[in-house]
């Protein structure tokens, strides 16, 4: 009887050692395959999807030892908690097609959200996020040179996907994604990146190296020949300015950018063709057969993950999306979803132009810039309800989120 308290605390010394070395397990587990996300994004969906499970299984595993869930108390992630909510009431209106709501709602939405979340809390400290944005750059300078080996073969080497025929001998590039405006939506988000990042490095050949893949990634951005990415960097550009308003560099590059599209007789057509009468005809088309469902469902909307099944109804055309991603969350789930989805994007943007005041931390600002280049963009296309284009958003959005807290003179929400 004497020696079983010196053999129980033995084997709670042994317990507390499992548990530590499992915790630290399930803690690279999640790291790691946020880098892998990062990474493979632009590559592979089903590997992309891979690592998000491995993610996932790191992040269950470390709350079930650590149960810690002071990192999600903030306005961004209460906003998301209540647009999933009134999303979820949309489901109310589903009727025959309530398995394709759930479906929307818990293995898109859901996921895409849980993204977000993974990415704050496996990115804990500064180290870890400057890790997932080398592996991010790193894996968007690859997509650029391999748009520009689309450019000359017609074909990319991740996926051998060709470029697209615009007409009249022009080819557009969308490396291994399904079309170009998901490259430049992606581009949209790394040049932004790029951009401000070179106002941080030293040393003339990590400039002429940074240089060199800018120049690459610009090009491949510009051979994209998507007006609403274009639109999209041209805000992210302004918004640096705004923030940054010495740096007389982005005004250039600014110019440069608007002189080689009016320069190249391509590009040049391409941006002419948005003043052009009926040049944007069949997305007006989306966006009025759009506010139809939305007055005849204002409050909850059709039904998450509806609109292409009420689209053909309404106006005998098959098609998926609204190429309006604000009206499509307003026509599917309706008027609190969409405005608790717009409170989650003021109050993430408001956090990270607070945070970058406070601290003018250059990668907080070509984040932010990115994102909000992303979300302009997002009023002319469908990036969040593509799968590549939702997780690179939540991704990067999880990144800056980390990067905000990470910042020590943030004194909270």
């Amino acid at each position: 009887m004497e020696d079983y308290p010196c053999g129980y605390k033995w084997k709670r010394g042994l317990l507390a050692i499992m548990k530590e070395r499992l915790l630290k397990i399930f803690i690279l587990l999640e790291e790691y395959s946020l880098y892998g996300i990062l990474f493979f994004l632009p590559i592979s969906k089903a590997i992309l999807e891979t690592w998000f499970c491995f993610a996932i299984l790191g992040f269950l595993g470390k709350k079930i030892i650590k149960p810690d869930f002071k990192v999600f108390k903030s306005w961004p992630n209460l906003f998301l908690l209540m647009f999933f909510c009134f999303t979820a009431l949309s489901l109310l209106n589903s009727g025959q097609y309530i398995s394709k709501s759930l479906i929307a709602l818990f293995l898109k939405w859901g996921k895409y959200i849980s993204v977000f979340l993974l990415f704050q809390d496996g990115l804990s400290d500064k180290g870890k996020i400057k890790k997932a944005i080398i592996v991010f750059l790193i894996s968007a300078s690859l997509v650029s040179i391999d748009s520009i080996f689309q450019l000359f073969t017609g074909f990319d080497f991740f996926r051998h996907k060709n470029s697209i025929d615009m007409g009249n001998g022009v080819y557009a590039l969308r490396a291994a994604f399904n079309n170009y405006n998901s490259l430049a939506a992606y581009l949209v988000v790394s040049l932004s990146l790029m951009v401000v990042y070179l106002n941080k490095l030293k040393g003339r050949m990590k400039i002429i190296l940074a240089w060199a893949i800018l120049i690459i990634s610009g090009a491949a951005f510009l051979c994209t020949f998507s007006r609403g990415g274009w639109l999209g960097f041209s805000f992210a550009l302004l918004l640096i300015l705004i923030m940054l308003p010495k740096a007389k560099n982005i005004l250039i590059f600014l110019a440069i950018f608007f002189a080689v599209i009016l320069a190249i007789p391509e590009t040049r057509e391409r941006f002419i063709f948005i003043f052009k009468p009926g040049g944007d005809a069949n997305r007006f088309i989306n966006w009025q057969i759009a506010l139809q469902m939305i007055k005849e469902r204002p409050f909850l909307g059709k039904g998450v993950g509806l609109f292409m099944d009420y689209f053909p109804r309404m106006n005998g055309v098959i098609i998926g999306y609204a190429h309006n991603c604000f009206l499509q969350i307003w026509a599917e789930t309706g008027i609190f979803s969409l405005l608790s989805f717009l409170g989650f994007l003021i109050t993430f943007f408001g956090r990270g132009v607070k945070v970058f005041l406070k601290t003018k931390d250059l990668l907080i600002l070509g984040l932010l810039a990115g994102l909000f280049g992303f979300t302009v963009h997002s009023f002319l296309d469908t990036h969040f309800y593509s799968l590549q284009l939702a997780y690179l958003f939540w991704s990067i959005a999880g990144i800056l989120f980390a990067l905000t807290r990470a910042e020590h003179s943030y004194q909270g929400d």
